[in-house]
Parts: structure tokens; C-alpha cells; sequence
């Protein structure tokens, strides 16, 4: 099983959707590095904090590491391709 940064953080978002006292705004591409900086990568110990880089104000993702296994499924590339077209 492949392990993806964007697969959890985006279940993440998801199961907190109905939660009121919860906001977590990713409509655009500087609502998302925000979120995904300082809400979601905000404990030290998380790993997938070195799979992200940001610009210098943290406004924009600009680097992203995916491990990528042969046989990798086609959920997981539609994914990544989806997070790239943002």
C-alpha cells in the first residue's frame, strides 16, 4: 500500500467537513498552503512535513515528493493529478 501526505490530508479535510467550530478553507491555492501548513503539518513530528516545501511566505506549495511504486493505481495518479491541476 502506497502512503501519500495528499491522500491523508485531503481524508483529513474530509472528515471534518460537517464540523462547525472547524474551518478549514482549500478553495484556492493560498487557502490551501495555509491550511495545509498550519493546520494540517503543524505538529513537529509529522513526516510529511518534509514532503512539502512552501514559498518564502507561505502562500504557495512549490515543491511536493510522492514516493511512486510500479503498479501504483490509477486512483492514487487521478490524485495527484487533480492537487496539480489546482
Amino acid at each position: 500500500m502506497t502512503q501519500s501526505w495528499l491522500r491523508d490530508f485531503l481524508d483529513y479535510l474530509k472528515r471534518n467537513e460537517g464540523f462547525t467550530d472547524v474551518y478549514l478553507p482549500v478553495d484556492t491555492a493560498e487557502n490551501f498552503a495555509k491550511t495545509l501548513k498550519d493546520v494540517y503539518l503543524a505538529d513537529p513530528s509529522n513526516p510529511a512535513k518534509l514532503d512539502v516545501a512552501f514559498n518564502s511566505d507561505n502562500t504557495k506549495v512549490v515543491a511536493i515528493r510522492f514516493l511512486i511504486q510500479v503498479g501504483a493505481s490509477t486512483l492514487f495518479l487521478t490524485t495527484i493529478y487533480k492537487f496539480i491541476s489546482l
